[in-house]
């Protein structure tokens, strides 16, 4: 853990270089170890980035940064631990390392992320405290960014409603942003968790948070943004989790609405999907029963050749697919295979998603 932190602390070498570096030379202990000509022959290495590879004061950074965490009960979790969260270590750009302090991280559950405008109306708010109350049957966690407006909403519901949920920040541990949530953090910490991919000492600088948004989409199954202005960091999370191939939901809002024309252009360009409970939003992403039932439910359906071996390959992959990869795989022409998808959209045996994106229902 030592090297892996002091290798996350290099600046300039993000996470795709760091694991490209251990993948290549074995450990974050064998990358600092080793010498600038052999960090070198790793690609996207040069002489600049393996001489600050080299640099010692990382390693004394790093060990300051391990007695921080444990004088505090902090966890740091490398991307090579089995306790960190699946879904996120799925993400080619995750960070190789995250720090938690809460009750718990992940398990193997339903996960959504709620995201959506700092200056959230008394609509948003009401959107947030019954969709979450909606949801307390399937016992989701519930994910955001403790900021200001649709974020706390959706903490401060969730821990009423008592479920857990994760606050990811984007500063180090040893500070609170914005301080007034500091309270609210403190319940977090009891009935879930606030996690960060940056060290102690890090301040809240606006870089850090569209790389923040890129932890929230990826630890969840999916993102619903409840409010959105045309420009925030909303749509940056909803961008990314399209990106992971994450659901991406919107609540369609008020026309003349200003905090709901990003939602209404998610939904028009056909980024997100429009729900409008949350009846629609577990219909839509298929909580309610298995891929196999739903599929032997619906059994009765005569299926020709084309359209089973379609069939089959989705249940194989058990995940989003695209059309592309569709075509690949099957080697079909383009129009065959537009032809087979409507057919089965028709029979409700698949859905179509945003980005050109398939799954069965």
């Amino acid at each position: 853990m030592l090297y892996t932190i002091a290798l996350s602390m290099v600046p300039q070498v993000g996470p795709v270089t760091a694991r490209e570096l251990i993948r290549v030379l074995g450990s974050a202990e064998t990358v600092l170890k080793s010498t600038e000509r052999t960090l070198q022959k790793v690609n996207g290495v040069g002489p600049a980035l393996a001489s600050k590879i080299k640099a010692s004061k990382f390693l004394i950074r790093a060990e300051e940064e391990l007695n921080f965490i444990e004088k505090h009960k902090i966890r740091a979790i490398s991307f090579q631990d089995n306790d960190y969260p699946v879904r996120l270590k799925r993400c080619s750009d995750s960070p190789i390392v995250i720090y938690a302090k809460g009750s718990s991280i992940l398990e193997n559950r339903h996960v959504i992320a709620m995201v959506g405008s700092r200056l959230a109306t008394d609509y948003g708010k009401g959107i947030c405290r019954e969709f979450i109350q909606d949801l307390i049957p399937y016992n989701p966690i519930i994910v955001s960014g403790l900021a200001y407006g649709i974020d706390i909403t959706s903490h401060k519901e969730a821990l009423r409603a008592g479920l857990e949920t994760l606050a990811v920040v984007g500063h180090g541990l040893d500070r609170m942003y914005p301080s007034s949530h500091r309270g609210i953090a403190l319940d977090i910490i009891k009935q879930g968790a606030l996690i960060t991919e940056f060290c102690s000492g890090v301040k809240p600088d606006r870089e850090n948070f569209p790389a923040r948004n890129r932890i929230i989409a990826g630890l969840s199954d999916a993102v619903i943004v409840v409010e959105a202005r045309e420009q925030g960091g909303a749509l940056i999370t909803a961008e990314i989790a399209n990106s992971y191939n994450r659901d991406v939901f919107a609540f369609p809002g008020r026309t003349y609405d200003p905090q709901s024309k990003g939602c209404l252009n998610l939904i028009r360009n056909n980024t997100a999907q429009i729900i409008s409970s949350a009846d629609e939003f577990i219909q839509n992403i298929g909580w309610g029963e298995s891929k196999s039932a739903s599929l032997q439910r619906k059994m009765f359906i005569d299926l020709n050749e084309d359209e089973n071996k379609l069939i089959q390959y989705l249940i194989l992959e058990n995940k989003n697919v695209h059309f592309d990869q569709l075509m690949q795989h099957l080697e079909w022409k383009h129009s065959k295979l537009a032809t087979v998808i409507l057919q089965l959209e028709i029979n409700g045996l698949l859905k179509s998603l945003p980005g050109s994106m398939y799954r069965l229902c």
